[in-house]
């Protein structure tokens, strides 16, 4: 671990440096076979099983593996390999609540009393706008939306008696994961070694699915490929190269088990909306004081390509260092918590007074008839995004005396920004005159940009690479034989795109679009659109890179990055001290830190200025023209 920052030879950090060697084979050969296992033989069952008669959750966790190495061809080629698995099969106990028979049925005998929603009183209502009970407190077999019956399947039947936490279980969870590394070396004489590895891993865990039905339980999947070819060639004993090229593939997604469902059986309605989605996913029914489901989907897929090289030169007193680094990074990304659609479902809309609901109503019966109080749909774009970065440094160890020692440093970084291979990227410029100020009459200033456009002519988010120098210092000074001072100070630069989440093109405006279910049109006293049809006039999609509706956003909230922000950097220093006191050590050390225009994620920018605050309550008074921006932006 490299803990001081005035080494020159790292870039990209705020806190330390990890570098890992991996094995290699020598002259004699050497391996070993392991095996872990643990189970559930000596674990208490838990609490909430024992009262509810569950028995003792499962548990299994084994891990094994095999390593070796050995000679190819003796004092010129030799091998390392090791092949690593890990299951693990944890029962996690669940309580929740399902919908009973009865309630499957329409049946809400014994619960709240349930009204019509669609025989609201609208006009001459002394008491408001009351409905009309349910005879019996059931809901007609007519009168259930077709699309609540074929979703309803995916709450298993309940265990336990009662209307709430009558459903108890283990919920199988846990995982798998496989490794496998491979390394040769070879050494073409005494003065050249190269070497290649390669390295496979891979992984998933179960989905959380307590009832069974393949629905609304997320599995992990992740995983990563890479290679190493290196080659250390010492010309003489002053003078050693090294290189390295390397690949790394990197695989993370979550995958919700209704992924590809076929939304026919949903209905004619959802039947037409499974091309317009961009994701494949089904619609969750989220309706209170029930069992929940997740949808969120993400795929995720990683390809960084490096070019490395270092020369290290002894002169005298001196040890010169000099290298760079260059890295491509391409990234395809897509992600969406509820490309399907999720539905929430409460007691107002079977409650008898939609102003005054109280005690009445009940939420799955609002479901039954597909009546949600809200529901959206978030389709996203699939989005390949590509960042460049070089970096370059000089090191100079010299040995001033025998007992002092001064390390010297400058690294050069080039630090490159994000595009997207099809353009698909907004930025925010401050001073742009909106379109809209030439109409309103007013000095209106803050308008959107397309990369790659006349408006923005790069096609980089953040504008040009950022050409960042950092210098390093450090020293070492021996007191004596006992005692030892060491010191070091170091700047380092830090991509805003590498800290900032938001500023990734896929959280761009353009690659994402949110329909909302129009349920009522009066308030919700009366519903409008239902379950089994929630989208009449189809769904928004992502625009892209499509200048003619920019537009669509005046008058909205978005985010969006400013092109050519100052760059974070973190300055670090540190002082220790260590006498040796015969078989005792004594260490005082002191490491500071402070970073400089860290990334912050969203800003409003109509927040009132401070000095408007004195205005009081002349605030308040109405004007008779204005213009608010409701707009989020990344400031950095």
């Amino acid at each position: 671990m490299v803990r001081s920052s005035s080494v020159a030879e790292y870039g990209r950090f705020s806190g330390g440096v990890v570098n890992m060697a991996t094995k290699s084979g020598t002259n004699t050969y050497h391996g070993t076979a392991y095996e872990y296992l643990r189970n559930r033989v000596l674990n208490a069952n838990d609490f909430f099983n024992n009262r509810s008669g569950i028995p003792r959750n499962a548990f299994t966790q084994n891990q094994y593996g095999i390593a070796a190495g050995g000679p190819i061809v003796k004092d010129k080629l030799f091998f390392f390999t090791s092949w690593e698995n890990f299951a693990l099969r944890n029962g996690k106990p669940t309580l929740t609540t399902v919908p009973t028979t009865a309630m499957r049925n329409g049946d809400f005998t014994g619960l709240p009393p349930i009204y019509n929603p669609y025989t609201t009183c609208l006009q001459n209502c002394p008491n408001g706008p009351v409905r009309q009970p349910f005879p019996n407190n059931i809901i007609p077999a007519s009168m259930i939306d077709p699309t609540a019956t074929v979703l309803m399947k995916v709450w298993g039947p309940p265990n336990l008696p009662g209307n709430v936490n009558n459903f108890a279980g283990n919920t199988s969870l846990g995982g798998n994961q496989e490794q496998v590394n491979a390394r040769a070396d070879y050494a073409l004489g005494e003065k050249q070694r190269i070497f290649a590895r390669y390295t496979y891993w891979n992984g998933d865990s179960l989905p959380s699915d307590p009832f069974h039905t393949n629905f609304g339980g997320l599995k992990t999947l992740y995983g990563a490929n890479g290679g190493v070819l290196g080659d250390t060639y010492t010309a003489n004993p002053t003078t050693v190269l090294d290189f390295r090229l390397s690949y790394l593939r990197a695989l993370h997604g979550f995958l919700p088990e209704q992924t590809g469902m076929n939304l026919a059986q949903l209905g004619p309605a959802w039947a037409a909306l499974a091309n317009q989605l961009t994701l494949p996913q089904a619609p969750l029914p989220n309706v209170s004081g029930f069992a929940t489901f997740s949808d969120v989907y993400i795929h995720s897929v990683s390809n960084e390509y490096f070019l490395s090289g270092s020369a290290t030169k002894i002169i005298g007193s001196h040890s010169i260092k000099f290298g760079g680094e260059a890295r491509r990074w391409d990234w395809a990304f897509v992600q969406s918590n509820t490309a399907g659609g999720i539905f929430d479902f409460n007691n107002v809309f079977t409650a008898v007074n939609p102003l005054s609901p109280g005690n009445t109503g009940y939420a799955f019966a609002s479901y039954l008839l597909g009546t949600p109080s809200s529901g959206s749909l978030a389709g996203a774009a699939k989005t390949f995004q590509q960042i460049y970065y070089q970096g370059y440094y000089l090191t100079d160890s010299y040995r001033v005396t025998n007992r002092f020692t001064l390390d010297l440093g400058l690294r050069l970084d080039v630090i490159g920004s994000f595009s997207e291979r099809y353009n698909r990227i907004v930025v925010f410029e401050p001073g742009a005159t909106d379109p809209l100020a030439q109409q309103v009459g007013m000095n209106l200033k803050g308008q959107l940009a397309l990369a790659d456009s006349p408006a923005y002519p790069s096609r980089n988010q953040l504008g040009s690479s950022k050409v960042a120098p950092a210098p390093r210092f450090g020293f070492a000074w021996s007191l004596n034989n006992d005692a030892v001072i060491r010191g070091g100070y170091g700047l380092v630069w830090v991509s805003p795109e590498q800290i900032n989440y938001s500023l990734a093109p896929f959280q761009s405006a353009v690659n994402a679009a949110t329909t909302t279910m129009v349920t009522s049109v009066n308030g919700g006293l009366t519903p409008l659109n239902t379950l089994s049809n929630p989208f009449p006039n189809g769904l928004i999609e992502p625009q892209g890179h499509n200048p003619a509706l920019l537009a669509n956003f005046e008058g909205q909230s978005f985010n969006a990055p400013i092109p050519g922000p100052p760059y974070p950097y973190v300055q670090q220093w540190n002082l220790d001290i260590q006498r040796q006191f015969d078989s005792a050590l004594f260490d005082v050390g002191y490491a500071g830190s402070k970073a400089t225009h860290l990334a912050f994620s969203v800003l409003p920018i109509n927040q009132l200025p401070d000095q408007d605050l004195t205005l009081g309550s002349a605030l308040l008074k109405s004007v008779s023209r204005s213009m608010v921006y409701c707009l989020q932006v990344p400031v950095l």
